[in-house]
């Protein structure tokens, strides 16, 4: 950490500062220094963590880590009038890009799936965690549970079949937490992987900003060495500046520090449902530059047996919609094995070398 002290032969130009500056300059100096750090830190993880070479070698976007309070996503032309779900603490922006009547269950990192289950990342979601909703009456509930499972992800590493703890976690209200009425639960969205190719989607960032995405491809990714590896769907950044083709011009949006945990959405016919969480950023990313880099958000869809095997030792049903498939050309039909799991090839909407 910075030293905020003046000591004689140290730090010399903070002695040019009169008290009142220095109390304005240090905090700057201090965000400074720790995305410095941070940036460093992302160096070091890509060397140390990408060694073992699966198809999709990430690092995770750490909770908050590289993002100022109050901003997330990378959004390609933000427009607070149709990106802020909020327009001032939660009262609704009736601008925003989703109806606010269909995303109650949409609660920072919490997505409720039934009155006594939410969904978050595994990898910000601590013990307790408290799930925040404002409800279709407009009233803001919290609930809060310490009892959870991490979902399980079997697939094969290359060498054999491996099970190992996903970064989907779930988590289980008491009975006498059981969520209002008022707020109402997201229905999973259902599909193979090819089912969700070239699907366009709803992502919230911190913030509870929102831009969109379509689908370029699924496939398991992880932290490095296995660990977490989950089902995800990825998405590239492209917009005109970056050189990417196939962008949806100023919706366009990547994901970026602070924004795991949060939710991509995906709308099939008059209902909204859930994809997954936001589970982190290719390995040489560098969103905050919005150079074109791949945003990975979990797939629910094949660990849904799980899901609702958990629901049901509670009672609780879980709310399920099909995908219908976006045709494609004959020639991206075959299947692709990457990192020992069946992905479906995809049409690259960047210009990647």
């Amino acid at each position: 950490m910075l030293n905020r002290e003046c000591k004689p032969g140290q730090l010399q130009c903070w002695e040019l500062l009169n008290a009142s500056l220095a109390s304005a300059v240090v905090p700057l100096l201090h965000k400074i220094f720790s995305l410095v750090v941070a940036v460093l830190f992302i160096k070091i993880a890509h060397q140390v963590l990408c060694q073992r070479g699966l198809s999709f070698c990430i690092i995770g976007l750490l909770g908050s880590f590289l993002t100022m309070p109050g901003y997330g996503a990378v959004i390609n032309v933000y427009d607070a009038a149709v990106n802020d779900r909020y327009i001032s603490g939660t009262t609704p922006n009736p601008g925003f890009i989703l109806d606010e009547a269909d995303i109650s269950g949409i609660g920072g990192r919490a997505a409720l799936i039934t009155p006594r289950h939410f969904i978050t990342a595994a990898h910000v979601g601590g013990a307790p965690f408290t799930a925040t909703f404002r409800g279709v009456d407009g009233i803001v509930r919290s609930y809060t549970s310490s009892t959870f499972i991490d979902l399980t992800t079997t697939y094969n590493d290359g060498v054999g079949i491996v099970s190992t703890a996903s970064d989907i976690r779930m988590y289980t209200l008491s009975l006498a937490d059981t969520v209002a009425a008022e707020v109402e639960p997201i229905a999973i969205a259902l599909g193979s992987a090819s089912d969700f190719l070239n699907q366009e989607i709803t992502i919230f960032g911190n913030g509870d900003q929102a831009g969109r995405n379509i689908i370029d491809a699924v496939g398991v990714a992880d932290f490095g060495g296995g660990s977490r590896a989950t089902v995800n769907v990825v998405y590239s950044f492209d917009t005109v500046t970056n050189g990417g083709v196939g962008g949806l011009g100023n919706l366009e949006t990547g994901l970026i520090g602070g924004d795991s945990g949060r939710q991509a959405v995906i709308q099939v016919g008059s209902q909204l449902a859930l994809i997954g969480t936001n589970f982190g950023i290719s390995d040489a990313a560098d969103a905050a530059a919005r150079n074109q880099y791949d945003s990975y958000t979990t797939l629910l869809s094949p660990y849904v047996d799980q899901i609702v095997a958990q629901a049901a030792l509670t009672g609780q049903t879980v709310q399920t919609v099909t995908v219908v498939a976006v045709p494609e050309p004959s020639s991206l039909v075959a299947m692709l094995m990457m990192g020992g799991v069946a992905a479906v090839g995809y049409r690259r909407r960047s210009n990647r070398v």
